[in-house]
């Protein structure tokens, strides 16, 4: 069983219990087992095996922007490209014009598909 550190947050008091559910409202949960990172599958010659779509990539994006009502900007923000590269090294970063262009792309759809439904 894995046992738990809290470091309660009004005093520098450390509680240890092997139930995480004590922490109470006041309370960090710190693990005190630090959990390896899953490596890539055996027989695998890197990590970054599996295949990556820019098309599909891009479809996606739109459709997170148009569903959260994203400004087009977002896809020039420095930090949120930063993590995209982190999650795959293979993304092509986009300009406002694409993201603005697959939009109008994914809104004729949603346009198609809501006079199918309407009829």
């Amino acid at each position: 069983m894995d046992e738990y550190q809290f470091q309660c947050l009004s005093t520098p008091t450390s509680h240890t219990s092997s139930d995480p559910d004590t922490t109470g409202l006041n309370a960090l949960t710190v693990p005190s087992k630090k959990t390896k990172r899953a490596g890539p599958p055996e027989g695998t010659n890197s990590e970054f095996d599996s295949s990556f779509d820019q098309e599909v990539y891009c479809q996606l994006f739109a459709k997170a922007v148009l569903c959260h009502a994203y400004p087009l900007r977002i896809v020039e923000h420095e930090k949120l490209r930063k993590l995209h590269s982190y999650l795959n090294p293979k993304v092509r970063h986009i300009s406002r014009n694409t993201i603005l262009r697959y939009c109008a792309l994914e809104n004729e759809k949603l346009k198609l598909n809501s006079n199918d439904t309407n009829r």
